[in-house]
């Protein structure tokens, strides 16, 4: 039985466009849909209710007092691959949103420091 958890990525072909960090988009990676996040040593995909208890455990281990949860993983790469530079196109066919401008309201929403840095590093007519 095929199992997601299990799928191997096939090399992207050369007729496609690269993807800066090793990022894939949907058709090159040959998912289609949701598919797991988390899986078991043996490829199986693990429950949302024991990854939520395990992000928790290790959040205590790792001394982060914030709560931690799988969606907010998403918003940190999200966050993370705009601060390296990635364009926001790209970021928004990884991420699966059907038009930029939503993932630009996403991360203004999740990153709003980035505007902070920016206004605080300008130089100002008059100032």
């Amino acid at each position: 039985m095929w199992d997601r958890c299990q799928k191997e990525f096939a090399p992207p072909d050369s007729k496609r466009p690269s993807y800066p960090n090793g990022l894939l988009d949907s058709k090159q990676s040959g998912l289609r849909g949701r598919h797991p996040v988390f899986c078991t040593l043996g490829g199986h995909p693990m429950a949302a209710a024991y990854v939520r208890v395990m992000l928790k455990r290790l959040a205590v281990r790792a001394g982060i007092d914030k709560r931690v949860h799988a969606h907010g993983l998403r918003h940190t790469h999200a966050a993370q691959l705009r601060a390296e530079g990635v364009d926001i196109a790209i970021i928004s066919r990884q991420l699966g949103h059907a038009s930029i401008a939503t993932t630009a309201r996403y991360l203004d929403h999740i990153a709003p420091t980035a505007v902070i840095e920016v206004t605080r590093r300008r130089s100002w007519a008059g100032a």
